[in-house]
């Protein structure tokens, strides 16, 4: 190879990496979330006594939670550069014509600096009540399901996939533009 398409393949193949990072990190997320929904589908076990079932729904909130920050920051560290010259998805890019998806990513991208990344309190997800008792407050905190409710995961699934093919296009771009300049072709694939 001249050094003239040594420093294309070298600079290509450089960008090629980080959009497959890019692409990996959104399947990280949508086998996440299809965790999730294949979670939601176990029915509960019968005849649990009340403390059985309590530690029951506490664990079913816990592995939601960790599975919902795991896909949330997956997905979100897709749109933020983390280094010089690094690549990142825009979202008015991915969600072009799609105002709806820019809001709801928008949503997510706040809940997830404020909630998961910097852990800041917030009334999203506390409630505080006294049931009008003069000497007692109520703390309800709630893990994510309040931030996260489940019905959205269905509209950020859609999103995954959508990121997914644009991720896909982003990185076949760049391998045409290498073939066309080099001649040489260039392939890939998720083992």
């Amino acid at each position: 190879m001249s050094p003239e398409y040594q420093k294309i393949f070298d600079q290509t193949l450089i960008d090629i990496k980080k959009q497959i990072s890019i692409s990996r990190r959104l399947r990280v997320s949508s086998s996440a979330c299809f965790k999730i929904f294949e979670d939601a589908l176990i029915p509960k076990p019968e005849n649990m006594e009340e403390e059985e079932e309590q530690e029951y729904k506490y664990k079913k909130q816990m592995d939601y939670t960790v599975l919902t920050e795991s896909m949330v920051t997956s997905y979100i560290s897709c749109y933020n550069k983390v280094e010089k010259n690094g690549i990142s998805l825009n979202p008015n890019k991915v969600y072009s014509n799609m105002p709806e998806y820019q809001k709801i990513h928008q949503k997510i991208y706040d809940a997830r600096n404020k909630f998961i990344g910097h852990n800041e309190p917030g009334d999203d997800y506390i409630d505080i009540s006294n049931n009008d008792e003069k000497n007692h407050i109520h703390l309800s905190i709630y893990f994510i399901n309040k931030v996260f409710p489940k019905d959205w995961l269905y509209d950020f699934h859609k999103m995954l996939e959508i990121n997914i093919k644009y991720s896909e296009k982003m990185i076949k771009k760049n391998t045409d533009r290498f073939h066309k300049l080099t001649g040489i072709t260039l392939s890939y694939e998720f083992v």
